[in-house]
């Protein structure tokens, strides 16, 4: 069983904590079972995989100084043999836009005059740390002003609940503590539809939404893992016919 979570250090990656935030008992059967949670035998679920195992490389090519225009594609194709939906009856359709949202990424980043930073930080909180990854970091320095921009890549279509999704707040506290000179710009970048989507919290909201993964570590380590009933979620929970709710109405 393999949670990624160093108990000794109390670092908990931020992936886990939003499972545990949407229903502790999913969680635990994921996390603390060992069961797993995701299905990878969706050809779009399998498509959307290659695209971002594909960008998590061009992040650390570029990390490294090295150019990914002429290679990005290839490793694509590489990762496509391994874990792309081969033989699907809509291969060809899933292959063109994930190459098309490659291709995206590669005119988008890096913005001219900009030095990639690093992806993984943390963020230290009361009962514990977070680890987090930026999907990119790049900082511009010029005219005596540093400006960080630190981007989201996603792979749908821009809805309005993206912006509001709470790991932004980790995004900012993260950008405050290693660049805290930087002016901090966060933006979603849609590859779908190659729209930029700027994030601005205020203070408050950045406050409210570590007060939740604080929460969520709390809950962890007092092994609290009560189901957290949804309509919307439940049916689609691949733990739903073992949970102790399942059969029982539930109320969102």
């Amino acid at each position: 069983m393999q949670t990624e979570i160093s108990v000794g250090d109390l670092v908990f990656p931020e992936r886990l904590l939003d499972v545990y935030l949407k229903c502790p008992r999913k969680y635990y059967c994921e996390f603390e079972l060992g069961l797993g949670g995701r299905r990878d035998d969706s050809a779009y679920v399998q498509f959307h995989q290659c695209v971002y195992e594909a960008l998590r490389w061009m992040q650390s090519q570029r990390l490294a100084g090295r150019e990914v225009v002429e290679d990005a594609q290839a490793y694509l194709g590489e990762v496509w043999q391994k874990k792309g939906p081969v033989a699907h009856p809509h291969e060809t359709v899933y292959r063109k836009r994930a190459e098309e949202m490659v291709e995206a990424a590669i005119r988008r980043l890096p913005l001219s005059g900009s030095k990639s930073e690093p992806a993984e930080h943390e963020v230290v909180l009361f009962h514990g740390r977070i680890k987090l990854t930026f999907d990119y970091a790049g900082l511009i320095e010029g005219d005596g002003e540093s400006v960080l921009l630190i981007q989201r890549l996603r792979t749908g279509k821009p809805t309005k609940s993206e912006a509001k999704k709470r790991i932004y707040g980790l995004y900012q506290r993260a950008a405050q503590q290693k660049y805290p000179h930087a002016k901090r710009q966060i933006q979603i970048l849609y590859l779908s539809t190659n729209e930029a989507q700027e994030v601005e919290l205020d203070p408050e909201q950045i406050e409210e939404h570590l007060a939740e993964y604080d929460t969520a570590i709390a809950g962890i380590l007092q092994q609290d893992f009560q189901p957290k009933p949804n309509d919307h979620e439940c049916p689609r929970c691949p733990h739903y016919f073992i949970c102790p709710m399942a059969g029982e109405s539930v109320v969102v």
